[in-house]
């Protein structure tokens, strides 16, 4: 399609992305799969080379990658457990405050070595909130120094939707075990 100029083309692939987590909830998909058809357009549309979708383990302090993709693969499904320390500020966070988090100050440990070796010297986590309730992080980032406002506001709006999909999934699944016992 020819665009007339390129924030059109932009805010079209905006569209585009949001429209394919509602298509996910619509059909019932995991969360896993809701969140890998976000990931691979909303990565190429932030101009990032890694972006991840992350559920929260709050009384474990953990962190968990739902789908992440980076310049050469894509992960999902759980596994990938972090201390929730690498998201910033989780109080910050409980209030909807993205965080940009500088990898370099993060203390020494394997998932500091694993950012930079991978090229991540900056990242923002995108607080994912639901019902007032923090339960995950859409995070992203690389080389760059700055966070433009049109990336932050991208970030926030699928953030919010992807929620929304975590949400609707384990409301799902919770009704179907109920109607089995």
């Amino acid at each position: 399609m020819n665009w007339p100029d390129e924030a059109s083309r932009r805010y079209a692939e905006r569209l585009a992305i949001l429209h394919e987590v509602d298509r996910g909830m619509i059909r019932e998909a995991s969360p896993a799969a809701i969140a890998e058809a976000a990931l691979r357009p909303l990565r190429d549309l932030l101009g990032v080379p890694r972006a991840i979708v992350n559920l929260f383990d709050l009384e474990a302090g953990e962190a968990e990658w739902l789908a992440a993709i980076g310049p050469q693969r894509m992960h999902l499904g759980a596994g990938v457990r972090y201390p929730i320390a690498l998201m910033g500020d989780l109080q910050a966070l409980r209030r909807g405050e993205p965080q940009i988090i500088d990898t370099s100050s993060l203390p020494p440990s394997s998932h500091k070595d694993a950012l930079l070796a991978s090229g991540v010297l900056r990242y923002m986590a995108v607080p994912m909130i639901v019902g007032g309730r923090l339960i995950g992080a859409l995070s992203f980032g690389g080389e760059s120094n700055t966070f433009p406002p049109e990336q932050m506001e991208i970030a926030r709006e699928v953030a919010a939707e992807l929620a929304i999909a975590v949400a609707q999934a384990r409301l799902h699944e919770q009704l179907k075990r109920q109607a089995e016992e």
